[in-house]
């Protein structure tokens, strides 16, 4: 069975017989069954340079991220005067404790984003990088998590990650 994506939205299309997309009703160009490997290489390769600035980006913000948490859990707790701020500090340092799997789990995610490999993972890590933006990186985090969103959810993107999956077993 050949399997392609749609050129415009992504779909996945599994039947040779499809002309056009079932779901946004483009015209489906399939591939040459001809078609040599080296080309698809190529054209992995070429996606994998357009995914490394935004990887890069969220493995150094992840980096950086845990450091700072690192940092302010080495520090000495702050003194408490009433009861109240005795819950908040512990939320502070439960929150500080909770973000190092998920910043571990981003650089994971981008790591497989320069690879090509994994997309469920990549959208993933870029979805945690938004949120680290509300952690010890303040507002460094959004535009780079949207910026490998919108890099992640093109068409030709997405396909090559279905294409590397194909190659590489």
């Amino acid at each position: 069975m050949t399997t392609t994506y749609c050129q415009n939205c992504g779909t996945q299309l599994q039947s040779a017989n499809i002309r056009f997309c079932s779901s946004c009703g483009s015209q489906v160009a399939w591939p040459d069954p001809q078609e040599n490997v080296s080309d698809a290489t190529s054209d992995v390769s070429v996606v994998k340079d357009k995914l490394k600035p935004p990887a890069i980006a969220i493995m150094v913000n992840a980096g950086i991220s845990l450091v700072i948490c690192l940092y302010t859990l080495m520090l000495p707790k702050p003194p408490v005067y009433y009861r109240s701020q005795e819950n908040v500090v512990a939320a502070l340092y439960t929150l500080l404790i909770l973000a190092f799997p998920a910043l571990a789990f981003s650089i994971y995610g981008a790591l497989q984003m320069m690879n090509a490999r994994k997309h469920g993972f990549a959208i993933t890590s870029a979805i945690i990088t938004i949120f680290s933006g509300f952690f010890p990186v303040i507002l460094i985090g959004i535009p780079i998590g949207i910026w490998a969103l919108v890099v992640l959810l093109k068409p030709e993107i997405k396909s090559a990650f279905a294409r590397n999956s194909t190659l590489t077993t």
